[in-house]
């Protein structure tokens, strides 16, 4: 359940020449000149970006963000964001050279005082530079940006990541790469040899649910999302010996 944002400048309202690179200095007198914008039927207000910690956080994703396909271009979001875990996996993104990053992470506390707020890890704050700039733009650590969501387009089938406290009577895991949407309504699984189980959410993008005593996989997991109610099905995607920890790819996504 990750959603994707798009962050970037204004390039109608500051009137650059050269639409792929980005000056902070610009986007940051920019906004000093003008708190409130409309921005593709979003209001940016005050927003500010930091850099964290390179790791999947409070969404449950670990050390996966590091590699395909996220490719460590993430962010913890605020509580309006992060959305206690609904936001987990969704696209936010910029504009000026627009960079696209993953919410895998809570940002909590003071993230709250602003009304919109982006801890970005180091990789992704540097790519909001000029070439060469990354690093003199690091040492600003905090800048605005115009945001917006979009839709989430992984180059990957929806994953189940075992969560290691899961046994046999008990199953919980984080799912990623949700296309479309990338945030998560309902989850619901069905062993080979039993009725239909519904799931909660227990943390981040990470669900549970109890395992009646005999109950074996393969499972079917089914999920619904919450933006447009999208459903789908991956069938006997968490197979009968499955295992806390590891991780298994479905053959569909949205």
């Amino acid at each position: 359940m990750n959603f994707f944002y798009k962050l970037s400048k204004s390039l109608n309202s500051l009137r650059l020449k050269t639409p792929t690179t980005f000056d902070c200095k610009l986007i940051t007198d920019f906004f000093q000149k003008s708190q409130k914008k409309k921005f593709n039927h979003e209001f940016v207000e005050n927003i500010t970006l930091n850099i964290f910690i390179f790791v999947g956080g409070a969404c449950g994703l670990d050390n996966d963000v590091a590699n395909a396909p996220y490719y460590g271009l993430i962010a913890a979001g605020n509580q309006k964001i992060f959305k206690h875990g609904n936001g987990c996996g969704t696209y936010p993104s910029c504009s000026g050279r627009p960079i696209t990053v993953t919410i895998t992470d809570e940002c909590p506390g003071a993230c709250n005082n602003q009304p919109f707020h982006f801890d970005l890890n180091g990789k992704a704050f540097g790519y909001l530079a000029k070439r060469g700039h990354d690093y003199a733009l690091r040492k600003m650590r905090i800048i605005d940006v115009e945001y917006k969501r979009v839709p989430c387009h992984y180059k990957a089938n929806i994953a189940f990541k075992i969560d290691i406290g899961s046994n046999p009577y008990y199953v919980a895991f984080a799912v990623e790469n949700v296309n479309i949407d990338g945030d998560l309504a309902s989850i619901s699984i069905k062993p080979w040899n039993g009725n239909w189980l519904a799931m909660k959410q227990s943390w981040g993008a990470t669900w549970m649910v109890g395992i009646p005593i005999g109950i074996k996989g393969p499972f079917i997991v089914t999920i619904t999302t919450i933006e447009s109610r999208r459903l789908i099905t991956a069938y006997n995607v968490i197979p009968a010996n499955w295992a806390p920890g590891k991780q298994y790819y479905s053959k569909v996504n949205f």
